[in-house]
């Protein structure tokens, strides 16, 4: 199996700081990977070894370790970070996807924030998929819906200017679904894909959708909304990492033809 991260650099600190602590916290793991183990050359920073098996850990922009075995297993994480190139050996997806050449049933996983709008590798791949959206059930009507951003609603305090009061509209009925409604809905849930004909497996989700206790509450995805707005580099990461869509740069939507048809005569005596 092999786990690919952006960079080298980014291998060790993930290594450290996710993929060891995991090994040794989680009982089922722990008793397939001896990572309390001695270091050696099957239990470093980029091989772990286990019964039958190798995990192997590369960084994008190492050809070196993207090429060096067949792979029929693959993790690629954050690749909207990966490099457009690895070296002068070219995409590293490709270099991944050909390891994997080998294998009949072989199997890959992309998993990334978004960035960029038409530069953003794991939105060129959801669209590529069958598209599957989290649809849950309504709790007033029933009918089944996505948590979309501009359906959640909120007041604000006229004293602190803070949201209050926020909850989420439903799309069908109109009802207001509270944030405590959300384990109900995400456990009546279910994947629907937009093309189900296509082979290609793709899913997103948002903040909106993330447990009670595991990400941020619905009052406080508010007030980050509101505190990012002036503020074009934080809107950006706002829209990139909690609603999970890439940013458009609305600067490209400038044409120098449109610019040069709203010219004026200017006197040029005092300029």
């Amino acid at each position: 199996m092999l786990v690919v991260v952006p960079t080298l650099e980014v291998r060790k600190r993930w290594v450290l700081q996710r993929l060891d602590p995991m090994l040794t916290e989680t009982p089922a793991l722990a008793s397939i990977f001896d990572a309390k183990r001695k270091r050696g050359a099957m239990n470093s920073e980029d091989v772990k070894d286990f019964p039958t098996g190798l995990l192997v850990i590369g960084g994008a922009n190492s050809p070196a370790s993207l090429s060096s075995m067949p792979i029929k297993y693959v993790l690629c994480d954050e690749v909207d970070r990966f490099p457009w190139e690895a070296g002068t050996e070219g995409d590293p997806l490709g270099l991944v996807r050909q390891r994997q050449s080998t294998f009949r049933h072989r199997k890959i996983v992309l998993v990334s924030t978004p960035t960029m709008k038409d530069a953003s590798r794991i939105e060129e791949e959801f669209e590529q998929s069958d598209q599957r959206h989290y649809h849950m059930p309504c709790p007033h009507c029933a009918d089944l819906i996505v948590y979309k951003w501009d359906q959640l609603r909120w007041t604000l305090d006229p004293a602190t200017k803070e949201p209050k009061h926020v909850a989420y509209v439903c799309e069908h009925c109109g009802a207001e679904i509270e944030e405590h409604h959300k384990p109900w809905m995400l456990e009546q849930g279910r994947w629907i894909a937009t093309h189900p004909g296509r082979a290609k497996r793709g899913y997103h989700l948002n903040a909106l959708y993330a447990p009670l206790g595991l990400g941020f509450r619905w009052a406080e995805l508010a007030r980050e909304w509101i505190a990012v707005q002036k503020d074009p580099a934080k809107l950006k990461r706002f829209i990139n990492t909690n609603l999970a869509q890439t940013w458009e740069d609305r600067s490209r939507d400038v044409k120098a033809n449109g610019l040069q048809e709203r010219a004026e005569p200017y006197g040029l005596r005092d300029v």
